[in-house]
């Protein structure tokens, strides 16, 4: 049975389950989810959609604490701890078979499972034990290849990995990590992702463009998950309008009831992007008049916060 990953608190709940039930809406199957995360199951409530959804085989929570560990660069508005959890899934997730992680800004757009049992196989014929999409080469000239002393010539984007629970373990990946986070915490700017990056140095499965595409103005043949890196999300009043974040939202409402998830996390900037889109993009119709509602409500929010 295929079987996905998800790591977050309490920021990304309703992310998360947003990008849940675009996975459920779009197989033709039963599928499990795991979920890693630093609340109690009692704390989070599953959308009834999801708990009675025909697909849904199981979800099963995992909580991880992992306080005591020196982290960095968590000042970053749309990053928290989460974004370190699945550095220790060894500890949680003890499975045969691979699993599919994926970000919680991440949402399905098609049906994922053909072409993830075909990276499977591909995976076990090249005997590699987990698969990324490839961001960056050695020759576009960034320096992060230098800054963290990687071998290869390639540095992937780790939003979405699939990956052999077994060999994650033997690998000892949690154990490698907590070796590096206080070695390159100065030079690291990409979190967990830098990490993996030093671990998997060049060995990796190549995973396809479909299964992790980040462009927004390339088109990809056949998208089946898409990724909204960075720092301005579909729920952010700047990435509102952003290539398929309506999508999101439309995932969003049909398990939240409400038009749309906006939030900020900072007044001045929010306000900032919202009077931009008033004056540049803002167009007297419904989808507009509600976000722009939704956007004013994030920020009042936020002040009486």
């Amino acid at each position: 049975m295929y079987q996905f990953l998800y790591c977050f608190d309490q920021n990304y709940v309703k992310q998360a389950f947003t990008s849940i039930i675009s996975i459920l809406e779009n197989v033709d199957q039963n599928i499990k989810f795991d979920i890693i995360t630093n609340l109690s199951e009692n704390e989070i409530r599953v959308p009834k959609k999801i708990k009675n959804h025909n697909y849904l085989d199981s979800i099963s929570f995992h909580k991880i604490n992992i306080s005591n560990i020196d982290l960095y660069n968590l000042s970053e508005a749309h990053v928290t701890e989460a974004t370190f959890y699945r550095l220790f899934l060894q500890d949680y997730i003890i499975n045969e078979n691979f699993i599919t992680y994926l970000d919680c800004d991440v949402i399905c757009l098609s049906n994922p499972l053909s072409a993830i049992d075909k990276v499977y196989k591909q995976m076990i014929s090249e005997k590699k034990h987990v698969s990324f999409n490839t961001e960056i080469n050695r020759g576009d000239g960034y320096k992060y290849f230098d800054d963290l002393s990687l071998e290869g010539d390639k540095y992937f984007n780790a939003g979405v990995m699939i990956f052999n629970p077994i060999e994650w373990k033997n690998l000892n990946v949690k154990d490698k990590a907590l070796n590096l986070i206080p070695k390159i915490k100065e030079k690291a700017i990409f979190w967990d992702q830098d990490i993996l990056n030093i671990i998997f140095d060049n060995n990796y499965f190549e995973l396809p463009d479909e299964l992790n595409s980040r462009s927004r103005e390339k088109e990809i043949t056949n998208l089946i998950f898409h990724h909204f890196s960075g720092k301005h999300k579909p729920w952010t009043i700047k990435g509102f309008d952003q290539k398929y974040s309506l999508d999101f939202h439309q995932f969003y409402k049909y398990i939240y009831r409400s038009r749309y998830l906006i939030t900020t996390s900072n007044f001045k900037n929010g306000s900032k992007h919202l009077g931009s889109y008033l004056s540049k993009k803002f167009k007297f119709d419904l989808k507009n008049i509600i976000f722009v509602y939704h956007a004013i409500r994030s920020l009042i929010k936020k002040v009486l916060n």
